[in-house]
């Protein structure tokens, strides 16, 4: 076990001389107990919030209640199943995630960082979907959450200046998009939504959260985190993407299985199954596209950004492709290919470092499974953190605004004295990239209606040369008789 600032082997709270914003600690289940724990406490005793990351080798409900005896004193404890931890507990930020382990990493904040804490639960409507029975439309199940947002109240304002909606969302629903425009539908809560959808064995059947009295089955819990005065929070994104100049057009899909059927290719109005447009690009058959592709994904653009839409699963035979993000009529899908993993990490921090009076009191990281899967051979190379209090996750999709993969998402959080300068492109901009986010949803339904306004100029276009051909054949019937 490593206490982070404290060197390892250490669990005594005479450890700590002064009060430590945050402190993130590595267990094993076998070691919870008060004693074990109570160098995660704070000096002033109460804990506004205490994050558990939990290895989904261990069982869940009973490993947060064993957590949340042992932490009387975490004032909000919520849990969230991973596809492996994060931590600066040891050498490398990636823990091992091999075959099966027990492994639980936990991040304890004082109420030197947070003056305010509220955690709620959304629903997310979605038991129709994970029952394979499909009732509700898009634009009901988005008017369900949407009256769900309606109905949420907080003891204090949402100001994006101050106050920052830590996102975790049970990782099974395929409900990310639904919720985010259920929030812009609500006009509610002006702040950054950040986070994740819990994680958990690759056998896709567990991937809860803890929301700090149960687990939050179908739901999306969002803690409402007001900083201090002297606090504020930078935001990380970043991939190790770059586009291609290869693009195409949705036209057949389903957003609640989240597969593709056909595609527009550029240039042209003729549709064809996606997979038959890349086996087109990559020279090879439906059975070999999986190797074609090889570490190369796909990705959205939204205000000239990428966000990465990953491959879940390529049916030869239906020649159709399913996403872990929901794609619809109209989205442009760029694709994108790979470049070094750690030095795409490392140059988006050092960007992101820029403007701030000094090192982060702390990081969570929402990082894509995929991520850790697909750059195994890489993890140990990322060692930007190393001096920072990091928590997280793998996780089977991650938040910023919108919906995304194989993406980091981070919150950075700093001590910032009164009177220092202090810049960050995220929290400076949140309400450009806040239009951004919600106008995605909008662009789209205007794309799609412009695509059939297209669509139907054209047929329209071809009956009027296809009503001069006949006309001519008529005539030469006649001619015949």
């Amino acid at each position: 076990m490593a206490w982070f600032g404290f060197g390892k082997n250490t669990n005594s709270s005479s450890a700590r001389k002064t009060e430590q914003p945050v402190v993130v600690t590595s267990i094993a289940s076998g070691r919870i107990s008060e004693e074990t724990l109570t160098a995660l406490k704070p000096l002033s005793g109460k804990s506004p919030l205490v994050l558990a990351f939990v290895s989904p080798h261990l069982e869940f409900e009973s490993t947060m209640s064993r957590l949340r005896q042992a932490m009387p004193w975490a004032q909000q404890l919520i849990g969230v199943m991973t596809a492996g931890e994060l931590s600066s507990c040891n050498s490398q930020l990636y823990h091992g995630a091999d075959s099966s382990w027990d492994n639980i990493v936990l991040q304890a904040f004082s109420p030197t960082v947070f003056e305010q804490v509220e955690v709620r639960s959304v629903p997310l409507h979605c038991e129709d979907m994970r029952a394979g029975n499909v009732r509700s439309t898009r634009k009901e199940r988005v008017d369900k959450i949407r009256a769900e947002f309606e109905r949420l109240t907080l003891p204090f304002d949402v100001n994006y200046q101050n106050t920052i909606a830590l996102t975790f969302i049970d990782g099974l629903t395929a409900s990310e998009s639904f919720f985010m425009q259920g929030l812009y539908a609500s006009g509610r809560f002006p702040c950054y939504f950040i986070g994740g959808s819990a994680g958990g064995k690759l056998d896709f059947q567990k991937a809860y959260v803890f929301d700090g009295t149960q687990i939050a089955h179908n739901k999306a819990v969002v803690i409402f985190a007001k900083l201090v005065p002297d606090v504020r929070y930078g935001i990380l994104k970043t991939h190790n993407f770059e586009r291609s100049n290869t693009s195409f057009t949705i036209a057949e899909s389903d957003v609640h299985t989240r597969t593709v059927k056909s595609v527009i290719k550029n240039g042209s109005h003729e549709i064809v199954p996606l997979v038959d447009a890349l086996c087109e690009h990559f020279r090879c058959t439906p059975e070999r596209l999986g190797d074609a592709l090889g570490k190369s994904s796909f990705a959205v653009d939204i205000g000239g950004e990428l966000f990465i839409r990953s491959i879940s699963g390529i049916d030869p035979k239906a020649r159709t492709m399913s996403f872990f993000c929901d794609l619809d009529f109209g989205d442009q899908l760029y694709l994108v290919n790979p470049r070094d993993f750690a030095d795409a990490t490392t140059q988006a921090f050092q960007r992101m470092m820029q403007g701030k009076p000094g090192k982060p009191i702390a990081m969570i990281a929402n990082d894509c499974i995929l991520r850790r899967l697909n750059n195994a051979d890489k993890l140990g190379q990322v060692q930007d953190f190393r001096d920072i209090p990091v928590a997280g996750f793998s996780t089977f999709g991650e938040l910023l605004g919108v919906h995304m993969n194989q993406t980091l998402t981070a919150l950075f959080l700093y001590r910032v004295p009164a009177g220092a300068s202090f810049r960050d492109e995220f929290a400076d901009n949140f309400p450009i990239q806040y239009a951004r986010f919600r106008e995605y949803y909008l662009a789209l339904q205007i794309n799609s209606l412009e695509r059939i306004n297209h669509l139907q100029s054209t047929l329209v276009d071809y009956l009027g040369e296809y009503r001069t051909l006949l006309h001519t054949i008529v005539s030469s019937f006649e001619k015949v008789a």
